[in-house]
């Protein structure tokens, strides 16, 4: 993550006996990851800001197939935690949310829950606020 908040993700899978790896980028502020080439990072990372002349495509698709609220970055997810807590202070609407977790199904999201962690697998992926 650049100081900025830009934010790189690699992925990998493993295609006909090699692994074909796949770079996203998300800049500051922005909700929408695009697909970059690997010669995009080293720019991203030091402007903090994705190369105007090279080629990124916008990524549409998701994995993710929850009908939670979502967010892009772990820093807009918490943001949202925030004003979840917030809300719930000022109108008192139920159950609280408690984190925020990276979606199992889709890394480019991130989800809230009011549940505590559960399991050890989600024990390491998940991002716990301090209260």
């Amino acid at each position: 993550m650049h100081k900025n908040g830009a934010a790189v993700m690699c992925t990998a899978r493993l295609k006909a006996g090699r692994w074909e790896l796949s770079y996203y980028a998300i800049e500051a502020g922005s909700a929408q990851w695009m697909r970059i080439r690997r010669n995009g990072l080293a720019y991203l990372l030091e402007h903090g800001a994705l190369d105007p002349s090279a080629p990124a495509g916008a990524v549409r698709d998701t994995k993710c197939t929850c009908r939670k609220v979502h967010a892009p970055t772990e820093a807009q997810a918490l943001r949202f935690l925030d004003r979840a807590r917030l809300k719930h202070l000022l109108r008192d609407t139920g159950k609280v949310e408690e984190r925020v977790y990276r979606c199992p199904a889709d890394a480019r999201r991130w989800h809230m829950t009011s549940q505590a962690q559960r399991s050890t697998k989600e024990a390491w992926t998940a991002v716990a606020r301090p209260q």
